[in-house]
């Protein structure tokens, strides 16, 4: 074991958030700088001063239960103290590495999904108010829910070229607004931006393997950029809803799920709906600005509520199959006109 290795023992007793700890023992348990309380004190004591500690201290953190002089001991967070020594971080969970940190550069630097999440329990960090520059390293594959809900972050994020999963990456990122290119293997980009109410960067799509596109920019309201769709997406379920989107754009042969895909959206462009899709089930609704030629497949088996709320006239709607539009879809077209 090397000699510059941490580990950090906390008492389980002391409320977490008072950040508070006790001792700072090496692992094989040779060296142990102790800590007073000094929450109440006046005047606090540099523990990572010259007299304390020689050099810049490196901790190592497990997720499970260490034994200390016989105690078991769980893990808290980083008090503030221990910030001032500018330590280097090494988080483990279950053996698999999660993340670095070195206070100094102030770079977090991701080796798994958990790493965002993980690094604010351990810092005592609200999740809504993470802002660090991050490395991801290329080793990811799963990059599901990495920043979700941190409502504060917007950094450049580069996604590795390996990654394949990217549902709800930036879900709830309220602040976010950086480009993204996807990289080829993603397979999944449902979610990717839900939320992000402040997004509207270029979007650069080069993955061959892109299935789902559900939600991918839903209620992102600010969201106008051009959109390049491969071939191979399956579903765009809701995929634009409540955006400002109003752009020329492609929906690929292989899509079966135009279900809300613009609905709540300003989009007014002309759009053809591929031969694969069944599912059109409020595609437009609320679309209040759109007006334009549209034939329905002989493949969609659901309408409902397409044209909700749509200014649309009934003879612009066009059946694939040369019959007569079905007499719902047809008074739900007339019920919007008469409401507005």
């Amino acid at each position: 074991m090397q000699e510059d290795r941490y580990i950090i023992h906390c008492d389980p007793c002391v409320d977490r958030t008072a950040g508070i700890w006790n001792d700072i023992i090496d692992i094989e348990g040779e060296t142990s700088y102790s800590f007073d309380d000094v929450a109440d004190s006046e005047e606090e004591t540099d523990y990572f001063s010259d007299a304390n500690v020689i050099r810049q201290p490196v901790f190592t953190f497990y997720d499970h239960v260490v034994s200390i002089d016989g105690k078991n001991t769980g893990w808290g967070c980083i008090s503030p103290k221990l910030l001032r020594g500018r330590p280097e971080v090494h988080r483990y969970v279950s053996d698999h590495h999660v993340y670095d940190f070195n206070y100094s550069e102030g770079v977090l630097y991701i080796y798994d999904r958990r790493a965002v999440k993980q690094f604010c329990r351990d810092f005592n960090i609200y999740l809504a108010d993470f802002n660090y520059p991050v490395v991801i390293d290329s080793s990811v594959e799963n990059c599901s829910s990495m920043f979700a809900y941190c409502f504060e972050f917007n950094q450049p994020v580069t996604i590795p070229s390996d990654a394949v999963n990217c549902t709800s990456m930036f879900e709830h990122c309220y602040s976010f607004n950086q480009p993204l290119i996807i990289p080829k293997f993603v397979e999944s980009c449902g979610q990717m931006l839900l939320f992000a109410q402040s997004f509207n960067s270029p979007v650069k799509i080069e993955s061959y393997f892109l299935a789902n596109c559900r939600a991918m920019f839903d209620c992102c309201y600010k969201f106008d950029q051009d959109i390049v769709l491969p071939e191979g997406v399956v579903t765009c379920r809701n995929m634009l809803a409540g955006t400002s989107f109003n752009r020329p754009i492609t929906i690929p042969s292989t899509v079966q799920d135009c279900g809300g895909m613009f609905a709540g959206s300003i989009f007014n462009q002309p759009v053809i709906i591929p031969s694969n899709v069944k599912n059109c089930r409020t595609m437009f609704e609320w679309c209040k600005d759109f007006d334009q030629d549209i034939v329905i497949p002989e493949s969609v088996t659901s309408t409902e509520g397409m044209f909700t709320r749509c200014p649309i006239n009934d003879t612009r709607i066009n059946m694939a199959s040369g019959g007569a539009l079905p007499s719902d879809l047809r008074e739900e077209v007339l019920s919007a006109n008469e409401d507005d």
